[in-house]
């Protein structure tokens, strides 16, 4: 099989830093399965690994641990998967890694490919979404839950690839309240577009501007990132008796700084599980499968990306920019969802409803991406009074919010429609389509005039 590799710690302009050559595919026995890799991910381990550890002499070392890709063939006792189940993983630092035609991996620490992914985006997501898993419920003993949790979470380096999935988690399956750190513009609007409910800046002081924010303790501190330049103004920050987890290697760490407030210090290290073969190994498995579920549910989300702003991310792009005309630059734009059309006859919906608005035309308007909050117009609308469209309304806008709008829909007509409108953003128009049946909400806000 072909692989990637080196046989010295090169530096990368070297041309035998990596390279090329065939290596015999190995054989899966006890619980290993044999993937045959569809698409890896390169990451910062990939980097040190080559740069640390020279493999022994005559030896060649396929790096590469991130991976996605289809089951070839098991182990005689493997019992979690089977031949053309495609799944993902993050591999072990002690074994041969993923820049190759097949791999080996132990099916403990392997998950099932989330199925709205590709195989190329699927090999983006297990590192950091098992490194931001563990520390957030296993290293820092958060419990999952929506039910409310008096404490703040700060992530430092909130925007980054383990900060992007731990906001997420943090925000969607605990009751935390979530604070991020970013110093960038993009990078701040970033992690509030992931769910953080406030984002302060690591290159200023930030014990004032948590001061500021006037938020539950901060009992948990998450430091992603540059640990070493900031864990004694966290020390100040961090509340008595919280837990510090951190995930880089600082070169000057001194524990004593959190010895007054009896904190605790944790390190979350991903492939602790696979090099010392843990009794709760396979905890690896069940919490990609989680994530995946989670992924599929919609509850994890990707983002929409043009080029220009996944490579100011680092992530990914799904081909979502789109422009006015070739006189414009291309800007991100939303793929559109709708609402799959239902049994009800539309008539039969308007005639059972004894007060209303029956809103038969949509004008413009306007949605806050960061908590669905909308304002759009009533270009054509009747009261309804008996279950009869009666009186012409003019004016009117409907204010609301779209997840809670969603929680309202009673009816659902089998009518669906399809339109063509336009889009305003960044000065630009972009033609779009929509979609929708007739829809009866329960409640919602009307503004307007008499």
């Amino acid at each position: 099989m072909k692989a990637v590799g080196y046989q010295k710690s090169l530096p990368i302009d070297d041309a035998s830093s990596l390279i090329d050559f065939e290596a015999a595919k190995p054989e899966p026995g006890g619980r290993d399965i044999r993937v045959a890799v569809k698409a890896i991910s390169a990451n910062p381990v990939d980097y040190k690994v080559r740069k640390r550890a020279a493999p022994p002499a005559g030896e060649t070392k396929i790096l590469g641990y991130d991976a996605a890709g289809i089951v070839d063939a098991v182990g005689p006792d493997v019992t979690l998967f089977k031949p053309g189940d495609e799944v993902f993983y993050a591999g072990s630092i002690l074994r041969q890694g993923t820049n190759s035609e097949f791999h080996l991996v132990d099916e403990r620490i392997v998950g099932r490919k989330p199925e709205t992914l590709s195989f190329a985006q699927a090999a983006a997501l297990p590192l950091t979404s098992i490194t931001a898993w563990e520390l957030l419920f296993d290293r820092l003993g958060v419990v999952p839950g929506k039910s409310v949790d008096p404490r703040t979470l700060l992530i430092m380096g909130g925007a980054g690839g383990v900060g992007s999935i731990l906001i997420q988690l943090a925000r969607r399956l605990t009751g935390l309240t979530v604070v991020a750190t970013a110093s960038r513009p993009e990078s701040q609007k970033w992690c509030f577009d992931l769910g953080a409910h406030a984002v302060i800046d690591h290159a200023q002081p930030m014990k004032e501007q948590i001061e500021k924010l006037k938020l539950p303790p901060v009992a948990l501190i998450a430091s992603l990132t540059n640990t070493e330049q900031h864990y004694k103004a966290l020390a100040d920050i961090i509340a008595p008796q919280g837990k510090f987890g951190m995930i880089d290697d600082p070169q000057e760490f001194t524990f004593s700084v959190f010895k007054g407030k009896a904190v605790s210090v944790h390190w979350e290290s991903m492939f602790t599980r696979s090099s010392f073969q843990t009794p709760d190994m396979i905890g690896q498995h069940h919490l990609l499968n989680d994530v995946a579920d989670l992924i599929d549910k919609g509850v994890l989300v990707r983002f929409l990306n043009d080029r220009r702003t996944a490579a100011k991310t680092g992530m990914a792009p799904t081909g979502n920019g789109r422009r006015e005309s070739y006189q414009h630059k291309p800007v991100p734009r939303m793929t559109n969802t709708l609402i799959a059309p239902g049994k009800r006859d539309p008539a039969s919906i308007l005639a059972e409803t004894d007060r209303g608005l029956f809103v038969r035309k949509m004008g413009g308007g306007q949605v806050t991406p960061l908590n669905g909050d909308y304002v759009f117009e009533v270009s054509e609308g009747y009261l309804i009074r008996n279950g009869e469209a009666a009186i012409p309304v003019r004016g009117a806008t409907l204010i609301g919010n779209g997840p809670d709008t969603l929680m309202q829909i009673e009816a659902v007509g089998n009518d669906l429609g399809f339109g063509i409108g336009t889009c305003g953003k960044a000065g630009q128009a972009a033609a779009v389509s929509h979609a929708q049946p007739t829809l009866r909400i329960r409640e919602l806000t009307i503004g307007g005039t008499r």
